[in-house]
């Protein structure tokens, strides 16, 4: 079982989203703005975004035991087969079934959207 209590070990992104700001930053800045985290504890503690992507079972047990309320989630589309794509991660198909979890636990959630033209505007955006 994981340590989740060891902010040594920080859950970094494995996406490679059309819209990451990080990659999309110029080089020579502090280390710390190159960081990509997505790490739900950071979602519950500080207000980042995670997309859920790297959650496991476990994660999602332990944040129901806990109450972890609220996260905050990058959702940018519900469609499962556009969200792959934008995020460019197969686990990213699993988001419907993954906030019904956290509703079914009364898990408040804020969710973010970047909008990219051409991908999820216009139908995506009011799905």
């Amino acid at each position: 079982m994981k340590d989740y209590l060891d902010f040594q070990t920080i859950q970094t992104c494995k996406n490679n989203c059309i819209f990451c700001f990080v990659s999309q930053m110029p080089p020579g800045l502090r280390d710390s703005l190159y960081l990509k985290d997505e790490d739900f504890r950071f979602s519950y503690i500080y207000g980042s975004y995670t997309t859920m992507t790297s959650m496991k079972e476990e994660d999602f047990e332990y944040i129901k035991e806990n109450k972890l309320s609220p996260l905050y989630i990058s959702v940018h589309t519900m469609d499962p087969k556009l969200r792959v794509k934008m995020l460019k991660n197969k686990n990213a198909s699993k988001i419907s079934e993954q906030l019904q979890i956290l509703k079914d636990a009364k898990i408040s959630m804020h969710a973010q959207i970047v909008v990219c033209p051409g991908y999820n505007d216009g139908k995506q955006l009011k799905y």
